[in-house]
């Protein structure tokens, strides 16, 4: 009721710190009038922090909200599903050389917000790591890093599970019976060599925590990325990829 303060005055809206997820009657408040939002952001801006800390969902779904007619019909789960694939497709435009997983695990680890002095720590959340052998004989480790690019496979109700949103750039969010997989891209350190073989590595004092990973796919000898961007065809028209 509060917005109608401001239409009633004809004055501009705008809402600070938004983060649709929040908020409560969107459709009715957007065709009121608002001319749109921005995203705070109150901890780091390095990449992970902004993922972890929601800042890029925030963003992807509040640009759905404030351009769909009607993303209140869409129901979250669409609405979760069209921001995860747009976030996971921007974060790896420009992977070269793709090596990507398909993972899981059934260890849990609260959700908290980094801000105010809470890092995000190796020792806290990285489970373990693969080992990726090359055809020309060297090694690399890729880091298993749980909210970062994996999370729990089950949740009581996942479209209100800040855990599920916050993995969701680095990974693609994917159901498997009734349990949720991680898809994640890593770009190969050794680009030039094929892989031949991938393991998963353990942490050290994360041995029992157990991570299952169900496939794995490697490209190599990519020396120019063809991956574009979509674009607008029209004026007016919204840069995004809709998905079914």
């Amino acid at each position: 009721k509060y917005d109608d303060v401001y239409h009633e005055r004809q004055m501009d809206v705008v809402y600070g710190n938004v983060s649709v997820k929040n908020v409560k009657q969107w459709d009715s408040r957007r065709k009121r009038g608002m001319h749109g939002g921005f995203v705070g952001n109150w901890g780091s801006c390095e990449e992970e922090y902004l993922q972890r800390n929601l800042q890029y969902f925030d963003l992807v779904s509040g640009a759905y909200a404030f351009w769909c007619d009607d993303f209140e019909k869409l129901g979250s789960a669409a609405q979760l599903n069209v921001t995860a694939k747009e976030l996971y497709r921007f974060r790896n435009l420009n992977v070269k050389n793709p090596i990507t997983v398909i993972h899981t695990t059934a260890h849990k680890i609260p959700f908290e917000l980094f801000y105010d002095g809470v890092f995000i720590t190796d020792a806290k959340y990285i489970l373990g790591h693969y080992e990726v052998t090359f055809a020309d004989g060297s090694t690399a480790l890729l880091p298993v890093k749980y909210g970062t690019n994996i999370t729990a496979d089950s949740f009581e109700d996942y479209t209100t599970e800040n855990s599920y949103r916050e993995v969701m750039y680095s990974t693609l969010p994917r159901v498997l019976g009734e349990r949720f997989v991680y898809e994640c891209t890593y770009e190969s350190p050794n680009p030039h060599s094929p892989v031949t073989a991938l393991r998963y590595v353990p942490a050290k004092g994360m041995e029992d925590v157990t991570v299952e990973l169900l496939s794995a796919s490697f490209v190599s000898g990519i020396t120019d990325n063809t991956q574009k961007a979509p674009t607008t065809n029209k004026d007016g028209e919204l840069g995004f990829v809709i998905y079914d």
